[in-house]
């Protein structure tokens, strides 16, 4: 369960960033006042409120500004363009006292109360977007106690789906009670998910329900094609996605859902199909600010690094010795690209390095390229006592490795066959799926040699 917080921003992201090209006007009103421990005047006049935007350079634009009177009342209007989280600084005398953050959406009025110099510990908001804001925070805390009873295994497998129907019909009457709110948007993402693997089809029938809400559909298209899929096949889902895609208001969001059939092909390993379909559009990713770098780096992963293709060039130290491509033919092999102090290594390690002995018995190699400095390997190796090999420090920096392979998180592994040749490449979450997949290789191997 996904604390509400980090969820509340993600959906800002995800509706901010569908939205089409709007105006919203709100009305700002409030009184902030200052402690008598601080100032016994009662003249709380001259404190200024202050919302900014940044563009993709970071220069801040003002988009509203007031100052308080006497009694420390203010208000306003401010115009807006996108709906999400603005921040606010707190002034007076030409000095900032405080900042924070307010959430707009729509032509939502907000009120603001709060109290210097401890502003952000006296600060409420009042709005239809912050009480359905409430009411969504109380959804996550008491949704978070039966995922702890959940995690600790007590709830059976048959009551399980109830359960998680039963909470994405509550998460859905948010939805229902405050339509238009992110925490309503929210609610969507969080009710699906919940219905995902477990009801497909009423999953499809809410993501139906969405059609007088654009921004919404073209954001959850994935999770709903996805659905399609599992259901009805690839093919299907596809098709699926062209529709999503043909109904969507802007160009920026037909290509979020061009993105979602090449990921859904990528992830069926249909690479081909992904890489041409990349290239269809290619006009298209040119255009739209921030997705030629999308581009860029899936047409790598669907071309050159797709399975089949060979492993690209390198040449590492390890140790006094130095290995390259040509030092593991004739041997399946992983190449893992890591930062040991990373959680997601350090909780993996246990596991490999009591199974990495195993799969060398059969001809499987095992070698990791840090990214730390030799201090930190050095240390690493004499505590941890690795069952296989470690790069050197800097090595990654050789043949362009982060770039000719394409790494954006870490730990990064590709598995190789005998003859040098890509069979998968894998996100730091699949290492189930990786230790599957060698067991698939040396079986074929060996039915081979048999």
């Amino acid at each position: 369960m996904k604390r509400f917080n980090s969820l509340f921003l993600v959906a800002i992201v995800l509706i901010a960033a569908c939205s089409s090209k709007k105006t919203y006007t709100h009305v700002l009103s409030g009184k902030i006042t200052v402690a008598d421990s601080v100032d016994a005047s009662k003249d709380y006049s001259g404190i200024g409120y202050l919302v900014i935007k940044r563009d993709s350079t970071q220069k801040a634009d003002t988009v509203f500004f007031a100052q308080t009177d006497k009694e420390g009342k203010f208000s306003g209007k401010a115009v807006t363009t996108f709906r999400g989280l603005y921040p606010v600084y707190i002034t007076r005398n030409k000095k900032i006292l405080a900042s924070s953050s307010i959430i707009l959406t729509e032509s939502d009025s907000v009120q603001i109360r709060a109290e210097l110099p401890a502003y952000n510990q006296t600060e409420k908001l009042f709005s239809r977007e912050y009480e359905a804001k409430g009411v969504f925070d109380r959804l996550n805390k008491n949704f978070s106690r039966i995922a702890q009873f959940v995690n600790a295994g007590k709830v059976t497998p048959d009551t399980l789906p109830v359960i998680l129907k039963n909470w994405s019909d509550i998460y859905w009457s948010v939805h229902k009670k405050y339509p238009g709110t992110i925490a309503a948007n929210e609610s969507v993402i969080e009710s699906l998910r919940l219905l995902t693997g477990i009801d497909d089809e009423y999953l499809l029938q809410r993501y139906d329900s969405l059609k007088t809400d654009p921004d919404l559909r073209v954001s959850m298209a994935r999770v709903a094609g996805d659905a399609v899929a599992r259901t009805q096949g690839l093919e299907k889902s596809l098709v699926f996605l062209k529709k999503r895609q043909q109904e969507a208001p802007s160009s920026a969001q037909s290509l979020q859902i061009i993105r979602n059939q090449i990921e859904l092909l990528a992830d069926s390993n249909e690479y081909a199909r992904a890489n041409a379909m990349i290239k269809e559009h290619q006009q298209l990713f040119n255009t739209i600010k921030g997705a030629k770098s999308w581009a860029i780096y899936f047409k790598r992963e669907t071309g050159r690094l797709a399975p089949g293709n060979p492993m690209p060039e390198f040449k590492l130290s390890v140790g006094k010795d130095t290995l390259s491509n040509e030092s593991f033919k004739g041997s399946v092999y992983v190449l893992e690209v890591a930062g040991l102090t990373a959680d997601t290594f350090q909780d993996q390690f246990v596991e490999l390095n009591s199974i990495v002995p195993l799969y060398s018995q059969r001809n499987v190699r095992w070698l990791t390229i840090p990214l730390d400095p030799q201090t930190t390997i050095d240390a690493f190796v004499d505590s941890k006592k690795p069952n296989w090999k470690f790069a050197n420090a800097h090595n990654f920096e050789n043949y362009r490795l982060m770039d000719s392979l394409n790494i954006i998180q870490i730990p990064t592994r590709f598995l190789v066959d005998k003859n040098g040749n890509i069979i998968k490449k894998y996100k730091p979450s699949e290492i189930n799926w990786l230790l599957n997949d060698i067991l698939k290789a040396v079986r074929t191997e060996e039915d081979e040699n048999s």
